[in-house]
């Protein structure tokens, strides 16, 4: 859609030129990463970017997407040298391939499990989360991907984990992981599949600043769904505006445990993540491994703080319409959540 470009190509020009007046900002450099542009729109904004002071891109989100932009721009060999002096890397080293991926549901406290494994000394979380590498950068290819990793020595006996909620549904995106990475161990937390559908929906709002009212777009969603077979559903992948249609998780697990061993693939509750952070971040520990002895010290800290908060609450649905998105396309999600 031209003017959705348009409109994205707009919002980046202005967080670039912002980052020009206050280069240290990490909100608008973060926010900056997930404005995913055509290559036109890169080659139209990099020489801007790259007119901001060097000591910008030694660290933090700006220097991540100054690496991507060179990628994307053809300079490799600087996308590289970049890539690595962030990780304090030699600039020819290869990064490893990460042994742990976080697959998603989005909101469903994914972010914040990743502080709380990034605070056990086992693991060694991506700085930037969602990399977006097996879903919208898989023709960048496995050396990008790399480059985002330290090296064996670099990485001291830690598991490399990486995350992007977003993977969970993709439909490409299981076969690409185990075609580059068949030994991978994955994690998965799911949420009460109706109040994550709600939850993306407040999402989507504040990112498109919208006025739309819940009910109408999930009911419309909805009818959309019905209107198609188990089959076409099972093979949908991303359907905007993807509140039911990121909820229906027997779908899209059947995908990954076809490419995935069951022993591969921890899959939690968001509410007992919610109810007890220590409880789910040890079963993650034995999952992969770790000794349950490291949840101690700094990450007991970071257990205790706050979430990863909505700043506002959502209003339920009316009950009628919540009850049938549960009896139809919900139903096998809703079962899967509850066996947990």
């Amino acid at each position: 859609m031209p003017d959705a470009e348009s409109g994205r190509l707009d919002r980046a020009r202005a967080l670039v030129e912002s980052l020009r007046q206050d280069p240290q900002r990490q909100d608008l450099a973060r926010a900056l990463h997930f404005h995913f542009l055509r290559e036109a729109d890169v080659m139209a904004l990099l020489p801007t970017l790259r007119q901001l002071p060097s000591e910008a891109f030694q660290a933090g989100w700006l220097a991540w997407v100054r690496v991507d932009w060179e990628w994307i721009a053809g300079d490799r060999d600087l996308a590289r040298v970049l890539a690595r002096s962030v990780l304090g890397e030699p600039a020819d080293s290869q990064g490893v391939l990460p042994e742990v991926l976080l697959i998603g549901a989005p909101k469903s406290g994914t972010t914040s499990l990743l502080a709380y494994l990034d605070a056990l000394p086992g693991l060694w979380c991506h700085p930037r989360k969602e990399l977006h590498f097996f879903d919208g950068r898989w023709a960048w290819g496995e050396a990008w991907y790399r480059l985002q990793f330290p090296t064996i020595e670099g990485l001291a006996g830690q598991l490399a984990i990486e995350a992007t909620p977003d993977y969970l549904q993709d439909p490409l995106a299981p076969e690409r992981a185990a075609a580059l990475m068949p030994h991978a161990r994955l994690i998965v937390v799911l949420r009460e599949p109706l109040r994550r559908a709600l939850s993306w929906f407040q999402h989507r709002q504040r990112l498109l600043g919208t006025s739309e009212k819940a009910e109408a777009v999930i009911a419309a969603e909805l009818e959309k769904l019905l209107e198609l077979s188990a089959d076409q559903r099972a093979d949908l992948g991303w359907r905007e505006p993807n509140c039911l249609a990121g909820s229906l998780y027997a779908d899209h697990l059947r995908r990954w445990f076809r490419c995935y061993d069951r022993h591969q693939i921890l899959v939690l509750r968001f509410e007992d993540l919610v109810l007890d952070p220590l409880a789910a971040c040890q079963r993650v520990s034995r999952f992969l491994g770790l000794p349950l002895t490291e949840i101690t010290g700094t990450a007991r800290q970071t257990l205790g703080q706050a979430w990863n908060v909505a700043p506002s609450q959502y209003a339920p649905l009316p009950s009628g319409l919540a009850g049938v998105c549960r009896r139809t396309v919900l139903r096998e999600a809703l079962h899967l959540w509850q066996r947990l």
